[in-house]
């Protein structure tokens, strides 16, 4: 991120994913916004900028960094954040702090100091116990499994074209899908089967059509024969 990209941000003010700080004397605060952030679509807050989107900045120690690090320790669970120090230009010691979460659907809800928090408009508040209960249950009912989970390291080419066009002719010949199926895209049909979003590989196309090189020990079988020897 550049001070261009942080102007851009602060011209529309705070918003339902975008928050300011003064200074990380207001970290608690700081971090139960990120905290609603990651318990909704992700969002950004950013340190050394005023309420009125000003960019101020502000120093940097080793004391400052400790700190942040023993916060973002506070949440569970633990979260993907990344973390940037953008320098002012007008200043040589001053810097833009900037905590960017992603959407991470998949974790809800989470806690900070052990308390959830969420984000109406420009406001963080702390999350009702029947909010909470519908985010756990959301996370454990399947909607989220690790099945349908992106797998950032896996690649189309680490896909048995063989045996996923396999699949494909034999749910045509079954009459599940249609015939049309084959002139469309292998990453197409993985869109539409919900095998891929954004770009990306779940788990279970890895199971499905992953090559043998591809292993998830829960998907092994182990098997044991006993022999009965009489005496």
């Amino acid at each position: 991120m550049t001070i261009d990209d942080i102007k851009r941000l602060v011209h529309g003010l705070e918003s339902q994913q975008v928050e300011f700080k003064r200074t990380t004397g207001q970290l608690d605060a700081g971090m139960e916004t990120l905290c609603a952030f990651l318990n909704g679509d992700g969002g950004t807050v950013l340190f050394g900028v005023s309420d009125k989107g000003e960019i101020k900045g502000q120093e940097v120690s080793d004391d400052t960094k400790r700190n942040i690090a023993e916060a973002i320790a506070r949440f569970e669970p633990k979260p993907s954040v990344d973390i940037e120090y953008v320098q002012v230009p007008s200043s040589d010691d001053r810097q833009v702090i900037v905590f960017r979460a992603e959407s991470q659907h998949s974790l809800r809800p989470f806690t900070f100091r052990g308390r959830s928090f969420h984000r109406i408009e420009s406001v963080t508040s702390v999350m009702s116990q029947e909010e909470y209960r519908y985010l756990l249950f959301s996370r454990t009912d399947g909607r989220y499994s690790w099945d349908r989970m992106l797998n950032p390291e896996l690649k189309l080419s680490d896909l048995d074209e063989n045996v996923f066009w396999g699949a494909i002719r034999t749910g045509i010949n079954s009459g599940r899908l249609p015939e049309t199926t084959v002139n469309e895209s292998m990453e197409s049909i993985l869109g539409k089967m919900e095998l891929s979003r954004e770009g990306k590989l779940t788990n279970a196309a890895a199971v499905l059509f992953g090559k043998q090189h591809i292993g998830y020990m829960q998907c092994y079988v182990r098997l044991a024969r006993f022999f009965l020897v009489k005496r």
